[in-house]
């Protein structure tokens, strides 16, 4: 038989590269744009005498709330407990909606996989209804169009101003200064909220 050509393209590498592709380095609005940033190491299990994990220099998912806060350091409106209960809510999101997996061997067979009765739920699903209860908890404190903001600034990464682009292409006002007032309101009332849930993450080593 004549060989069949694949009909899927190639899937990237898994190594790590020097640096992602130079379109993605600018730093552009939408979730799909990448900025330079450090962070703590969550898989350093061997802490220094200093107790704090090792510092990781690469790119991550474009961030407006940490886009403002390298932007505009000290005089920025917002702050690192802003960031970190914005991360709090983010995971709970990303929990309830896409769930967790147990660990998983590629190379184990299929004939090591088994099946049966459980005898109720299993731990990744109670971990998956905890964060949705959470989620729905913490974002039930907002109006339904500070809910809204909240999606679309922390959840989505968009920007404000892709917010008031958005809102005069479909023709409603929207001032950038009111929003980002209206946004650091949502923020106050979320970091009060989450206060010992923050202050947890930070003395974990959580940062901005």
């Amino acid at each position: 038989m004549p060989k069949r050509r694949t009909t899927l393209r190639p899937l990237p590498s898994l190594a790590l590269t020097m640096e992602p592709p130079a379109t993605r380095l600018t730093v552009r609005d939408g979730a799909r744009a990448v900025l330079r940033s450090e962070w703590r190491d969550p898989t350093d299990t061997t802490p220094s005498a200093a107790k704090t994990a090792r510092t990781v220099t690469g790119y991550r998912s474009f961030d407006p709330l940490r886009r403002c806060l390298q932007r505009h350091k000290a005089a920025s409106s917002i702050n690192e407990r802003h960031v970190v209960a914005a991360d709090l809510l983010r995971a709970w999101a990303d929990g309830a909606c896409i769930g967790f997996s147990v660990p998983r061997e590629l190379d184990q067979p299929v004939t090591m996989i088994r099946y049966g009765p459980t005898t109720g739920p299993g731990r990744t699903a109670r971990r998956r209804t905890w964060c949705w209860r959470s989620f729905a908890r913490t974002m039930g404190i907002f109006t339904a169009n500070e809910r809204r903001l909240l999606t679309f600034v922390v959840l989505l990464n968009r920007s404000v101003a892709a917010w008031c682009r958005e809102r005069h292409e479909a023709k409603q006002h929207a001032n950038a200064a009111r929003v980002m007032g209206t946004l650091v309101g949502c923020l106050d009332r979320l970091v009060a909220f989450l206060d010992s849930e923050v202050q947890e993450a930070l003395e974990r080593g959580a940062a901005a």
